[in-house]
């Protein structure tokens, strides 16, 4: 366990020792265990610092780039639902206000 994750995340060693002991992607689920350990990444607000757990580098990444446009996001997941033929129910009528 790096000492300097410690210092860079603000957190106490047992604090850091628990992230480390999850072992999933807190988004994905993914199974860390059966990816490199150098492509874990502690998730955390680059502004606040608060840190969200262990998560694999591709939903990081993920995280990192929508953090800023989430609209964008939300588009993507839209539109495939749409092209997966979830149908819009009556809770989902701001759907298209975003589209």
């Amino acid at each position: 366990m790096c000492v300097d994750k410690k210092s860079t995340y603000r957190l106490t060693i047992d604090q850091l020792r628990k992230i480390y002991e999850e072992k999933r992607c807190i988004y994905c689920k993914t199974d860390l265990t059966k990816v490199s350990m150098s492509t874990w990444q502690i998730d955390h607000n680059h502004e606040t610092g608060k840190v969200y757990g262990m998560c694999c580098i591709n939903c990081n990444r993920t995280a990192a780039y929508y953090e800023h446009n989430p609209e964008a996001y939300m588009k993507i997941i839209i539109i495939r639902m749409w092209k997966d033929g979830i149908q819009k129910t009556q809770e989902e009528k701001w759907i298209p206000e975003i589209l």
